[in-house]
Parts: structure tokens; C-alpha cells; sequence
């Protein structure tokens, strides 16, 4: 098993008290090396790295998880 680490994902207008992640509205799939996340619904993301959310709408967001070397890419497509 190998462990992707934390993706820092919310539905978006939520309140603290109401933070919900959108599992139902994930779709990974893997294709040989590459394990490809993506978001059916709009979903605010924040990376690791920085401390602001940001919106993303369906599907203009997504991770590749590459198995050979453990890393983890995020890419955002047009939409």
C-alpha cells in the first residue's frame, strides 16, 4: 500500500461547522504508473503550500499520483 498523502479539499460555501468533503464526487482511476484524481462537483483546494482556497469548477482540477516515484502533481485544465 502506498499512501498519497492529504489532499485539502472542501465542497464550496460551507461554514466550519458544516465542512463536508465531496466523496461521493471523486472518480480515480488508475492507467499503468499513474493514479489520476478528479472532481465531478466544484471544489475549493488549497495546497500544502499555500494557505488561501481556491474555487475550482467540475472537473478543471486534478491529481496525478505517479507510483514509480511518489509524486504528486496537481494540474488544472480550462473549463
Amino acid at each position: 500500500m502506498i499512501k498519497i498523502g492529504e489532499l485539502t479539499i472542501s465542497l464550496p460555501s460551507q461554514n466550519c461547522e458544516d465542512f463536508k468533503y465531496p466523496i461521493n464526487d471523486i472518480e480515480i482511476k488508475q492507467n499503468n504508473i499513474k493514479v489520476e484524481i478528479s472532481f465531478f462537483k466544484d471544489v475549493n483546494y488549497r495546497s500544502l503550500d499555500n494557505s488561501e482556497w481556491k474555487l475550482y469548477k467540475a472537473e478543471s482540477l486534478r491529481h496525478i499520483f505517479n507510483i514509480n516515484t511518489n509524486e504528486l502533481k496537481s494540474i488544472t485544465l480550462d473549463r
